[in-house]
């Protein structure tokens, strides 16, 4: 914020500079009395302080007029926090013109009086003045409150602006303290979380070894078993319905198998750097599709195939294409509940290849769909939510050089759209 001093003929200013006489003072002193220490030390959080300022600076001023701003760093802005209709405007008009900007780079307090330039501002505050105080620590702006007062004399100017230094200095020094605070809690809320997903981090590479050790297990029988149904088909004279009862135990032996294969490539360790794979995305849908289905089938779950024969492939990394299809089954699953749709279309355009992943759920509210994608936001917190999931999804799109979007779908559901460019496998 860079400081520009107010224009003169616009606003008169009383720069009283001289401490107060001894008598007002000692008239005043009750008003930083015990009872008013003890409120103000029993503040602990942003509502109780509003309710103490409102109330002191109203009894101060002898005003019922005040507003309250303070400054949103993030967004470079003041925001209200006791708004009032009469002063809005003025204050607008103050901001736009530096005044504020100058009062808090000077962190001087303004008696401040319209003048006939501002003839609108001028009749809803006829015979009163403004006072600004700036609050500010260590050069940094905080916020500023103002209010509307009658006229005071000299004397009575030089009294009330002592006092309002000191309110000044105290309500800089709670202001600075209360943001620290909630600071603070925002950090150890963000550790806590952090600490929980390393947590859930940890497990997840426990069950990853798991699932590899089971997979081998299981494995090993598969096979016997066939081998066993291949030597009883070649048994010429079994009856007809047990030739093809024997086919119909073949065909699921050979899927348990073909999902061990899969589980055993998800899980297995420094696959994810590679990338000089031919993936067929086509084929990888319905690698992941098969071990997520059981999940889905149970939850009464229809999935919807459309997938483009044409599309071609690219170089890039089997696992991770898979993680992502998981990664927005599960998605899917989770926000449908029971029973719903997922549909999965793959088209090859002249631009590159589509794959819209979509749903028949709730849909995404607007306001969080720019988070979606962050690490650890998840709106499953307490639920298994980890809020990694679509995170590593898009990191894993934008490594290979495409992109992941959201939208709702107009009536119901939500709706990922990747994207790759074309002609991949020649950038690599």
């Amino acid at each position: 914020m860079s400081a520009v001093r107010p224009s003169e003929v616009v606003l008169h200013q009383w720069d009283i500079k001289r401490k107060p006489v001894s008598e007002n003072a000692n008239r005043n002193g009750h008003f930083f009395s015990e009872k008013y220490f003890g409120e103000l030390n029993s503040i602990t959080d942003g509502d109780k302080f509003i309710q103490f300022a409102q109330k002191t600076i109203k009894r101060l001023l002898a005003s019922s007029t005040l507003c309250f701003y303070v400054w949103k760093h993030e967004k470079q802005q003041f925001e209200p926090v006791i708004s009032n209709e009469a002063l809005a405007p003025i204050i607008s008009y103050q901001i736009e013109e530096g005044i504020i900007e100058w009062s808090l780079h000077e962190n001087k307090i303004l008696f401040l009086r319209p003048e006939h330039e501002l003839n609108h501002f001028s009749k809803l505050f006829s015979g009163k003045m403004l006072v600004l105080v700036p609050l500010t620590i260590m050069g940094e702006p905080l916020g500023f409150f103002e209010s509307v007062t009658r006229y005071f004399r000299q004397g009575t100017i030089r009294e009330k602006k002592y006092y309002l230094k000191i309110l000044q200095s105290q309500f800089s020094g709670l202001c600075a303290s209360l943001q620290l605070k909630k600071e603070v809690r925002e950090m150890n809320r963000i550790r806590g979380d952090i600490e929980t997903q390393l947590l859930q981090s940890g497990k997840l590479i426990a069950l990853g070894e798991l699932v590899g050790g089971v997979a081998h297990e299981i494995n090993n029988p598969m096979t016997t078993i066939l081998g066993r149904i291949q030597i009883l088909k070649m048994r010429h004279h079994l009856p007809q319905t047990l030739q093809q009862k024997l086919e119909i135990v073949e065909d699921e032996a050979r899927r348990v198998t073909h999902i061990v294969r899969d589980l055993l490539n998800f899980s297995r360790k420094g696959s994810e750097y590679k990338r000089n794979e031919i993936v067929k995305i086509n084929e990888v849908i319905k690698k992941s599709l098969d071990l997520t289905r059981h999940t889905l089938e149970v939850e009464g779950i229809t999935i919807h195939l459309d997938l483009d024969p044409g599309t071609k492939e690219f170089l890039g990394n089997t696992n991770q294409w898979q993680q992502v299809f998981v990664n927005l089954f599960v998605n899917a699953q989770q926000a449908l509940g029971r029973e719903g749709h997922i549909f999965i279309k793959t088209r090859q355009m002249k631009k590159g290849l589509k794959i819209s992943f979509k749903d028949n759920g709730p849909g995404i509210p607007k306001e969080i769909q720019k988070k979606i994608f962050d690490s650890f936001f998840t709106t499953k917190a307490g639920k298994g939510g980890t809020g990694l999931g679509l995170s590593i999804t898009k990191k894993i799109v934008d490594s290979h050089g495409g992109t992941i979007s959201v939208r709702n779908v107009q009536g119901k559901g939500a709706e990922f759209i990747i994207t790759m460019p074309a002609k991949k496998e020649e950038e690599n």
